[in-house]
Protein backbone atom coordinates (compact mmCIF):
# COMPACT_ATOMS: atom_id res chain seq x y z
CA UNK A 1 0.00 0.00 0.00
CA UNK A 2 3.11 2.16 1.02
CA UNK A 3 4.50 1.96 -2.53
CA UNK A 4 0.85 2.74 -4.10
CA UNK A 5 0.67 5.79 -2.78
CA UNK A 6 3.17 7.56 -4.31
CA UNK A 7 2.07 7.50 -7.76
CA UNK A 8 -1.64 7.98 -6.57
CA UNK A 9 0.01 11.19 -5.04
CA UNK A 10 1.89 12.22 -8.20
CA UNK A 11 -1.47 11.86 -10.24
CA UNK A 12 -3.66 13.97 -7.55
CA UNK A 13 -0.33 16.28 -8.06
CA UNK A 14 -0.53 16.46 -11.91
CA UNK A 15 -4.12 17.38 -12.20
CA UNK A 16 -3.83 20.08 -9.58
CA UNK A 17 -1.20 21.48 -11.46
CA UNK A 18 -3.02 21.63 -14.76
CA UNK A 19 -6.43 22.34 -13.12
CA UNK A 20 -4.23 25.63 -11.79
CA UNK A 21 -2.92 26.02 -14.81
CA UNK A 22 -6.25 26.22 -16.38
CA UNK A 23 -7.24 28.79 -13.91
CA UNK A 24 -4.49 30.76 -14.53
CA UNK A 25 -4.67 30.83 -18.34
CA UNK A 26 -8.79 31.19 -18.21
CA UNK A 27 -7.89 34.68 -16.14
CA UNK A 28 -5.33 35.54 -18.55
CA UNK A 29 -7.58 35.18 -21.22
CA UNK A 30 -10.41 36.96 -19.26
CA UNK A 31 -7.57 40.01 -18.59
CA UNK A 32 -6.46 39.76 -22.38
CA UNK A 33 -9.91 40.13 -23.39
CA UNK A 34 -10.92 43.22 -20.81
CA UNK A 35 -7.86 45.28 -22.11
CA UNK A 36 -9.16 43.75 -25.80
CA UNK A 37 -12.53 45.39 -25.22
CA UNK A 38 -11.16 48.62 -23.72
CA UNK A 39 -8.87 49.18 -26.94
CA UNK A 40 -11.49 48.77 -28.59
CA UNK A 41 -14.18 51.09 -26.71
CA UNK A 42 -11.32 53.44 -26.56
CA UNK A 43 -10.90 53.14 -30.36
CA UNK A 44 -14.31 53.81 -31.26
CA UNK A 45 -14.10 56.60 -28.93
CA UNK A 46 -11.09 58.65 -30.60
CA UNK A 47 -11.34 60.49 -33.79
CA UNK A 48 -8.03 60.71 -35.50
CA UNK A 49 -7.48 63.29 -38.26
CA UNK A 50 -4.19 63.49 -39.92
CA UNK A 51 -2.57 65.66 -42.60
CA UNK A 52 1.13 66.63 -43.74
CA UNK A 53 3.18 67.66 -46.59
CA UNK A 54 6.65 67.07 -47.64
CA UNK A 55 8.99 69.54 -49.70
CA UNK A 56 12.23 69.60 -51.17
CA UNK A 57 13.55 72.85 -51.52
CA UNK A 58 16.54 73.68 -53.11
CA UNK A 59 18.59 76.67 -53.82
CA UNK A 60 22.03 77.90 -55.66
CA UNK A 61 23.66 81.29 -55.58
CA UNK A 62 26.84 82.59 -56.79
CA UNK A 63 29.90 82.33 -54.94
CA UNK A 64 31.16 85.80 -54.12
CA UNK A 65 33.57 84.14 -51.37
CA UNK A 66 35.29 81.01 -51.01
CA UNK A 67 33.09 80.05 -47.79
CA UNK A 68 29.97 80.85 -49.46
CA UNK A 69 27.36 77.60 -49.25
CA UNK A 70 26.65 78.01 -53.34
CA UNK A 71 24.41 74.45 -53.22
CA UNK A 72 21.70 74.05 -50.49
CA UNK A 73 19.54 71.11 -49.98
CA UNK A 74 16.26 71.51 -47.56
CA UNK A 75 13.59 68.42 -47.11
CA UNK A 76 11.25 68.70 -44.62
CA UNK A 77 8.17 66.09 -44.16
CA UNK A 78 5.57 67.57 -41.79
CA UNK A 79 2.69 65.41 -40.52
CA UNK A 80 -0.20 67.24 -38.24
CA UNK A 81 -2.45 65.37 -35.62
CA UNK A 82 -5.34 65.99 -34.23
CA UNK A 83 -6.73 63.02 -32.25
CA UNK A 84 -10.16 63.69 -30.01
CA UNK A 85 -10.10 61.66 -26.78
CA UNK A 86 -13.35 63.09 -26.07
CA UNK A 87 -16.20 65.33 -26.05
CA UNK A 88 -14.46 68.07 -24.62
CA UNK A 89 -10.86 66.76 -24.93
CA UNK A 90 -8.19 66.52 -27.97
CA UNK A 91 -4.67 66.16 -28.67
CA UNK A 92 -2.55 68.35 -31.06
CA UNK A 93 0.86 67.52 -32.21
CA UNK A 94 3.23 67.64 -34.89
CA UNK A 95 5.85 66.22 -36.20
CA UNK A 96 8.61 66.93 -38.57
CA UNK A 97 11.70 64.89 -39.85
CA UNK A 98 14.43 67.71 -41.61
CA UNK A 99 17.36 67.11 -43.72
CA UNK A 100 19.90 69.78 -44.37
CA UNK A 101 23.17 69.53 -46.34
CA UNK A 102 25.10 72.77 -47.70
CA UNK A 103 26.52 70.45 -50.66
CA UNK A 104 30.44 71.09 -52.28
CA UNK A 105 30.97 72.68 -48.74
CA UNK A 106 33.13 71.40 -45.55
CA UNK A 107 29.50 71.73 -43.88
CA UNK A 108 28.34 68.05 -42.81
CA UNK A 109 24.61 67.34 -43.16
CA UNK A 110 22.37 67.75 -40.41
CA UNK A 111 19.22 65.51 -39.58
CA UNK A 112 16.67 66.72 -37.24
CA UNK A 113 13.64 64.64 -35.84
CA UNK A 114 11.06 67.36 -34.20
CA UNK A 115 7.92 67.45 -32.03
CA UNK A 116 6.90 71.01 -33.01
CA UNK A 117 3.47 72.05 -31.98
CA UNK A 118 2.29 69.46 -29.06
CA UNK A 119 -1.01 70.36 -26.77
CA UNK A 120 -3.78 69.53 -24.84
CA UNK A 121 -6.99 71.24 -25.88
CA UNK A 122 -9.85 70.87 -23.14
CA UNK A 123 -13.46 72.67 -23.93
CA UNK A 124 -14.85 73.66 -20.34
CA UNK A 125 -17.80 76.07 -20.80
CA UNK A 126 -18.05 78.49 -22.99
CA UNK A 127 -14.34 78.16 -23.87
CA UNK A 128 -11.07 76.26 -23.93
CA UNK A 129 -7.38 75.87 -22.21
CA UNK A 130 -4.53 74.59 -24.53
CA UNK A 131 -1.72 73.38 -22.85
CA UNK A 132 1.79 72.90 -24.35
CA UNK A 133 3.79 74.20 -27.29
CA UNK A 134 2.01 76.25 -29.73
CA UNK A 135 1.83 78.72 -32.39
CA UNK A 136 0.06 82.05 -32.04
CA UNK A 137 -0.69 84.45 -34.82
CA UNK A 138 -1.72 87.83 -33.89
CA UNK A 139 -2.23 91.27 -35.97
CA UNK A 140 -3.55 90.98 -39.51
CA UNK A 141 -0.78 92.20 -41.60
CA UNK A 142 0.78 89.89 -43.76
CA UNK A 143 3.72 88.37 -43.51
CA UNK A 144 5.00 91.30 -41.79
CA UNK A 145 5.86 91.17 -37.88
CA UNK A 146 4.21 94.07 -36.23
CA UNK A 147 1.80 92.56 -33.40
CA UNK A 148 2.82 89.06 -34.17
CA UNK A 149 5.19 88.57 -31.47
CA UNK A 150 4.00 85.99 -29.44
CA UNK A 151 5.97 83.31 -30.95
CA UNK A 152 9.76 83.49 -31.53
CA UNK A 153 10.77 82.69 -35.25
CA UNK A 154 13.55 80.71 -37.23
CA UNK A 155 16.25 82.79 -39.38
CA UNK A 156 18.54 80.58 -40.06
CA UNK A 157 18.06 81.40 -43.48
CA UNK A 158 16.89 84.45 -43.05
CA UNK A 159 13.40 84.76 -44.86
CA UNK A 160 13.81 82.41 -47.88
CA UNK A 161 10.66 81.13 -45.81
CA UNK A 162 7.45 82.32 -45.03
CA UNK A 163 6.18 84.21 -41.71
CA UNK A 164 4.34 81.48 -40.43
CA UNK A 165 6.87 79.19 -41.83
CA UNK A 166 9.63 80.69 -39.63
CA UNK A 167 7.56 80.59 -36.48
CA UNK A 168 8.56 78.58 -33.95
CA UNK A 169 6.25 77.19 -31.19
CA UNK A 170 6.55 78.14 -27.30
CA UNK A 171 5.26 76.64 -24.74
CA UNK A 172 2.19 78.13 -22.93
CA UNK A 173 -1.40 78.12 -21.22
CA UNK A 174 -3.64 79.87 -23.37
CA UNK A 175 -7.33 80.38 -22.47
CA UNK A 176 -9.92 81.73 -24.83
CA UNK A 177 -13.58 82.49 -24.33
CA UNK A 178 -16.83 83.67 -26.77
CA UNK A 179 -19.52 86.28 -25.11
CA UNK A 180 -22.11 87.33 -27.05
CA UNK A 181 -20.40 90.72 -27.92
CA UNK A 182 -16.95 89.93 -27.47
CA UNK A 183 -13.69 87.37 -27.34
CA UNK A 184 -10.88 87.06 -25.16
CA UNK A 185 -7.46 85.06 -25.25
CA UNK A 186 -5.18 85.14 -22.26
CA UNK A 187 -1.73 83.89 -22.56
CA UNK A 188 0.76 82.35 -19.95
CA UNK A 189 3.68 81.55 -20.60
CA UNK A 190 6.64 80.06 -18.30
CA UNK A 191 9.88 79.88 -19.93
CA UNK A 192 12.38 82.35 -22.51
CA UNK A 193 12.53 80.86 -26.00
CA UNK A 194 14.46 83.31 -28.26
CA UNK A 195 14.64 83.30 -32.11
CA UNK A 196 17.02 81.87 -33.83
CA UNK A 197 19.63 83.95 -35.47
CA UNK A 198 23.40 83.09 -35.80
CA UNK A 199 26.27 86.22 -35.89
CA UNK A 200 28.61 84.04 -37.54
CA UNK A 201 29.54 81.34 -39.94
CA UNK A 202 27.38 80.89 -42.51
CA UNK A 203 25.56 83.10 -45.84
CA UNK A 204 22.55 84.01 -43.57
CA UNK A 205 24.45 84.84 -40.27
CA UNK A 206 24.50 88.62 -39.11
CA UNK A 207 28.11 89.41 -39.72
CA UNK A 208 28.27 86.09 -42.73
CA UNK A 209 31.61 84.59 -43.02
CA UNK A 210 34.01 87.17 -40.97
CA UNK A 211 35.53 85.66 -39.14
CA UNK A 212 36.61 82.94 -41.14
CA UNK A 213 38.10 85.26 -43.42
CA UNK A 214 40.55 86.96 -41.04
CA UNK A 215 41.28 83.21 -40.13
CA UNK A 216 42.05 82.31 -43.11
CA UNK A 217 43.31 85.28 -44.35
CA UNK A 218 46.41 87.37 -44.87
CA UNK A 219 46.51 89.07 -41.55
CA UNK A 220 49.10 89.32 -38.39
CA UNK A 221 48.73 86.86 -35.51
CA UNK A 222 47.39 89.94 -33.01
CA UNK A 223 44.79 90.38 -35.53
CA UNK A 224 44.06 86.52 -36.00
CA UNK A 225 43.77 85.94 -32.11
CA UNK A 226 41.83 89.38 -31.08
CA UNK A 227 38.87 88.52 -34.05
CA UNK A 228 38.82 84.20 -32.51
CA UNK A 229 38.25 85.68 -29.03
CA UNK A 230 35.02 88.23 -30.44
CA UNK A 231 32.35 85.89 -29.09
CA UNK A 232 28.67 86.91 -27.93
CA UNK A 233 27.18 85.20 -25.46
CA UNK A 234 23.84 85.23 -23.05
CA UNK A 235 22.78 85.66 -19.87
CA UNK A 236 22.54 82.56 -17.96
CA UNK A 237 19.15 83.52 -16.60
CA UNK A 238 17.13 83.53 -19.57
CA UNK A 239 17.33 79.63 -20.19
CA UNK A 240 16.57 78.84 -16.68
CA UNK A 241 12.65 78.06 -15.61
CA UNK A 242 12.60 80.87 -12.91
CA UNK A 243 9.25 83.03 -12.13
CA UNK A 244 11.13 85.83 -13.28
CA UNK A 245 11.05 84.61 -16.89
CA UNK A 246 6.89 84.54 -16.95
CA UNK A 247 5.36 86.12 -19.61
CA UNK A 248 1.66 86.95 -20.43
CA UNK A 249 -0.54 88.64 -23.15
CA UNK A 250 -4.25 89.23 -23.66
CA UNK A 251 -6.30 89.78 -25.95
CA UNK A 252 -9.74 91.07 -27.02
CA UNK A 253 -11.58 91.11 -30.08
CA UNK A 254 -15.02 92.75 -30.68
CA UNK A 255 -16.95 94.21 -33.94
CA UNK A 256 -18.36 97.83 -34.68
CA UNK A 257 -20.52 97.61 -37.49
CA UNK A 258 -18.61 95.79 -40.41
CA UNK A 259 -15.56 96.27 -38.57
CA UNK A 260 -13.81 93.84 -36.53
CA UNK A 261 -10.69 94.97 -34.24
CA UNK A 262 -8.39 93.41 -31.68
CA UNK A 263 -7.01 95.35 -28.55
CA UNK A 264 -3.92 94.03 -27.06
CA UNK A 265 -1.56 93.84 -24.12
CA UNK A 266 1.71 91.97 -23.95
CA UNK A 267 4.62 92.05 -21.36
CA UNK A 268 7.06 89.62 -22.89
CA UNK A 269 11.02 89.45 -24.00
CA UNK A 270 11.98 90.64 -27.61
CA UNK A 271 12.44 87.59 -29.42
CA UNK A 272 15.35 89.10 -31.28
CA UNK A 273 19.39 89.82 -29.72
CA UNK A 274 20.53 93.31 -29.73
CA UNK A 275 24.53 93.24 -29.04
CA UNK A 276 24.80 95.04 -25.70
CA UNK A 277 28.60 95.60 -24.10
CA UNK A 278 30.00 94.61 -20.89
CA UNK A 279 32.64 97.65 -20.86
CA UNK A 280 32.49 100.55 -22.38
CA UNK A 281 35.67 99.64 -24.76
CA UNK A 282 33.62 96.89 -26.47
CA UNK A 283 31.79 99.20 -28.44
CA UNK A 284 34.82 99.65 -30.76
CA UNK A 285 33.97 95.44 -31.06
CA UNK A 286 30.26 96.04 -32.62
CA UNK A 287 31.63 99.10 -34.56
CA UNK A 288 34.28 96.89 -36.85
CA UNK A 289 31.76 93.87 -36.68
CA UNK A 290 28.90 96.02 -38.32
CA UNK A 291 31.53 98.20 -40.56
CA UNK A 292 34.28 95.69 -41.01
CA UNK A 293 36.81 97.90 -42.69
CA UNK A 294 40.63 98.37 -42.27
CA UNK A 295 40.07 101.73 -39.88
CA UNK A 296 37.84 100.15 -37.70
CA UNK A 297 40.12 97.03 -37.39
CA UNK A 298 43.39 99.14 -36.25
CA UNK A 299 40.95 101.05 -33.85
CA UNK A 300 39.61 97.97 -32.50
CA UNK A 301 43.42 96.59 -32.29
CA UNK A 302 44.71 99.93 -30.80
CA UNK A 303 42.63 99.25 -27.66
CA UNK A 304 43.97 96.33 -26.60
CA UNK A 305 40.82 95.12 -25.45
CA UNK A 306 40.98 91.80 -22.84
CA UNK A 307 39.13 88.45 -23.42
CA UNK A 308 36.37 89.61 -21.28
CA UNK A 309 36.12 93.38 -23.12
CA UNK A 310 35.75 91.25 -26.35
CA UNK A 311 32.28 89.25 -25.58
CA UNK A 312 29.33 90.79 -26.62
CA UNK A 313 25.95 90.01 -24.49
CA UNK A 314 22.92 89.28 -26.19
CA UNK A 315 20.26 91.35 -24.83
CA UNK A 316 16.44 90.31 -25.19
CA UNK A 317 15.09 93.39 -23.04
CA UNK A 318 10.86 92.97 -21.51
CA UNK A 319 8.67 94.93 -23.73
CA UNK A 320 5.37 96.55 -22.42
CA UNK A 321 3.19 96.19 -25.56
CA UNK A 322 -0.33 98.14 -26.78
CA UNK A 323 -1.72 97.77 -29.83
CA UNK A 324 -4.96 97.69 -31.90
CA UNK A 325 -5.63 95.90 -34.99
CA UNK A 326 -8.67 95.83 -37.32
CA UNK A 327 -9.86 94.41 -40.71
CA UNK A 328 -13.03 95.13 -42.71
CA UNK A 329 -14.32 95.22 -46.27
CA UNK A 330 -15.10 98.00 -49.00
CA UNK A 331 -16.55 97.00 -51.70
CA UNK A 332 -14.96 94.30 -53.42
CA UNK A 333 -11.80 95.65 -51.32
CA UNK A 334 -9.91 94.33 -47.67
CA UNK A 335 -8.81 96.61 -45.42
CA UNK A 336 -6.71 95.85 -42.65
CA UNK A 337 -4.29 97.77 -40.01
CA UNK A 338 -2.31 97.17 -37.30
CA UNK A 339 -1.25 99.75 -34.63
CA UNK A 340 1.55 98.74 -32.04
CA UNK A 341 3.31 100.65 -29.18
CA UNK A 342 6.40 99.45 -27.80
CA UNK A 343 8.15 100.44 -24.78
CA UNK A 344 11.96 100.47 -24.28
CA UNK A 345 12.90 98.72 -27.43
CA UNK A 346 16.48 98.32 -28.11
CA UNK A 347 18.71 100.13 -30.23
CA UNK A 348 22.78 101.01 -31.02
CA UNK A 349 23.75 104.73 -30.68
CA UNK A 350 25.79 105.78 -33.53
CA UNK A 351 28.65 105.32 -31.03
CA UNK A 352 27.33 101.43 -30.83
CA UNK A 353 26.29 101.72 -27.37
CA UNK A 354 23.43 100.09 -26.00
CA UNK A 355 20.21 102.27 -25.84
CA UNK A 356 16.20 101.73 -25.48
CA UNK A 357 13.64 104.22 -26.80
CA UNK A 358 9.54 103.33 -27.03
CA UNK A 359 8.43 103.24 -30.58
CA UNK A 360 5.35 103.70 -32.57
CA UNK A 361 4.86 101.09 -35.22
CA UNK A 362 1.60 100.87 -37.73
CA UNK A 363 0.77 99.46 -40.70
CA UNK A 364 -1.90 99.33 -42.90
CA UNK A 365 -2.42 97.03 -45.90
CA UNK A 366 -5.42 96.60 -48.83
CA UNK A 367 -5.89 93.50 -51.14
CA UNK A 368 -8.32 93.08 -54.21
CA UNK A 369 -8.88 90.31 -56.32
CA UNK A 370 -10.09 91.19 -59.67
CA UNK A 371 -12.63 88.69 -62.13
CA UNK A 372 -9.37 87.81 -63.97
CA UNK A 373 -7.74 85.90 -61.40
CA UNK A 374 -5.56 88.98 -60.47
CA UNK A 375 -4.83 89.62 -56.65
CA UNK A 376 -2.68 92.30 -55.50
CA UNK A 377 -1.83 92.85 -52.31
CA UNK A 378 -0.22 96.48 -51.12
CA UNK A 379 1.11 97.74 -47.55
CA UNK A 380 2.78 100.56 -45.91
CA UNK A 381 4.63 100.77 -42.61
CA UNK A 382 6.02 103.64 -40.36
CA UNK A 383 8.23 103.30 -37.83
CA UNK A 384 8.38 106.04 -35.19
CA UNK A 385 10.91 106.33 -32.50
CA UNK A 386 10.15 108.53 -30.07
CA UNK A 387 13.00 110.48 -27.55
CA UNK A 388 14.57 110.24 -31.10
CA UNK A 389 18.57 110.35 -30.89
CA UNK A 390 21.27 109.48 -33.65
CA UNK A 391 21.62 106.11 -34.10
CA UNK A 392 23.60 103.68 -36.11
CA UNK A 393 21.25 101.97 -38.52
CA UNK A 394 17.78 103.64 -37.25
CA UNK A 395 15.88 106.64 -38.90
CA UNK A 396 13.32 108.97 -36.40
CA UNK A 397 10.57 108.23 -38.93
CA UNK A 398 11.13 105.09 -41.23
CA UNK A 399 9.09 104.00 -44.37
CA UNK A 400 8.54 100.69 -46.04
CA UNK A 401 6.24 99.35 -48.57
CA UNK A 402 5.58 95.63 -49.47
CA UNK A 403 3.58 94.39 -52.80
CA UNK A 404 2.51 91.33 -53.60
CA UNK A 405 1.42 89.85 -57.35
CA UNK A 406 -0.50 87.20 -58.55
CA UNK A 407 -1.49 85.86 -61.25
CA UNK A 408 -3.61 82.36 -61.91
CA UNK A 409 -3.75 80.24 -65.69
CA UNK A 410 -5.47 76.97 -66.39
CA UNK A 411 -7.85 77.38 -63.84
CA UNK A 412 -5.10 77.90 -60.73
CA UNK A 413 -3.31 74.96 -61.66
CA UNK A 414 -0.16 77.98 -63.13
CA UNK A 415 0.22 80.81 -60.78
CA UNK A 416 2.87 83.73 -61.40
CA UNK A 417 3.53 85.30 -58.23
CA UNK A 418 6.13 88.52 -57.03
CA UNK A 419 6.66 89.28 -53.31
CA UNK A 420 8.18 92.75 -52.99
CA UNK A 421 9.56 94.96 -50.07
CA UNK A 422 10.82 98.60 -50.07
CA UNK A 423 12.50 100.16 -47.27
CA UNK A 424 11.88 103.85 -48.70
CA UNK A 425 14.27 105.30 -45.30
CA UNK A 426 17.00 103.25 -46.17
CA UNK A 427 16.91 102.42 -50.03
CA UNK A 428 17.27 98.76 -49.56
CA UNK A 429 14.86 96.20 -50.95
CA UNK A 430 13.81 92.64 -51.61
CA UNK A 431 12.44 90.45 -54.71
CA UNK A 432 10.95 87.15 -54.62
CA UNK A 433 9.24 86.16 -58.40
CA UNK A 434 7.85 82.65 -58.84
CA UNK A 435 6.14 80.54 -60.42
CA UNK A 436 4.49 77.39 -59.75
CA UNK A 437 2.06 74.58 -61.28
CA UNK A 438 0.00 72.24 -59.57
CA UNK A 439 -0.54 68.85 -60.83
CA UNK A 440 -3.13 65.91 -59.32
CA UNK A 441 -3.17 64.37 -55.88
CA UNK A 442 -1.42 67.40 -54.46
CA UNK A 443 1.98 68.23 -55.75
CA UNK A 444 2.93 71.48 -56.63
CA UNK A 445 5.94 72.38 -58.06
CA UNK A 446 7.54 75.86 -57.87
CA UNK A 447 10.55 77.76 -59.81
CA UNK A 448 11.95 81.23 -58.34
CA UNK A 449 14.12 83.61 -57.04
CA UNK A 450 15.10 86.16 -54.37
CA UNK A 451 17.41 89.33 -55.18
CA UNK A 452 19.04 91.24 -52.13
CA UNK A 453 19.85 95.14 -52.79
CA UNK A 454 21.10 97.92 -50.88
CA UNK A 455 23.68 99.32 -48.81
CA UNK A 456 25.73 97.05 -46.35
CA UNK A 457 24.30 98.25 -43.38
CA UNK A 458 21.19 97.89 -44.34
CA UNK A 459 18.62 94.60 -43.47
CA UNK A 460 18.50 93.39 -47.34
CA UNK A 461 21.86 94.98 -48.35
CA UNK A 462 23.24 93.28 -45.86
CA UNK A 463 22.40 89.90 -48.04
CA UNK A 464 23.36 91.51 -51.55
CA UNK A 465 25.71 88.74 -52.34
CA UNK A 466 23.53 86.18 -51.55
CA UNK A 467 20.78 86.41 -54.52
CA UNK A 468 19.73 82.98 -55.72
CA UNK A 469 17.88 80.76 -58.08
CA UNK A 470 15.64 78.04 -56.16
CA UNK A 471 13.79 74.67 -57.07
CA UNK A 472 10.59 74.00 -54.73
CA UNK A 473 8.67 70.70 -54.69
CA UNK A 474 5.55 70.24 -52.06
CA UNK A 475 3.56 67.38 -52.41
CA UNK A 476 -0.14 67.40 -49.73
CA UNK A 477 -1.28 64.55 -48.39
Amino acid sequence: MRYLLFPILRKISLLFFVFLCAGRVQAQEERVSKIRNTLEAIEKKIEWEKEGWIKIFSWWNEKDNPYQEPVTLYSQLHFKNKIHLGDNLNLHFSLDAIYENTLHTEDIEDVDILVNEAYLCWKMGGGRFYLGNQYISWGKLDNVILLDRINPYNYKYFILFKKQERKLPIFMLRYNWHQKNYDGEVLLIPFFKPSYLKFFGSDWAVFGHLKKTIEEGSYSSQVKETIKAVDVTREDKLDKYIPKNFQGAVKLRSRIKDIDFDVYYMYIYNRLPTLKEKKDKSNTVKKFLYLPTEENLTALLSQNLSPEELKLIEDFPRLHILGIDFETVAGPYGIRGEVGLFLSCPYLRRDFSYVRKDTLSLGVGIDHTAENNFYWNFQFIEDIILNYEELFSQEEFSHQVTLNLSKQFFYGDLILDLDSSYRISYHDWMLNPQVSYKLEKGVVFSLGGYIFEGSATTLFGRYSDNDLVYFKVIYNF
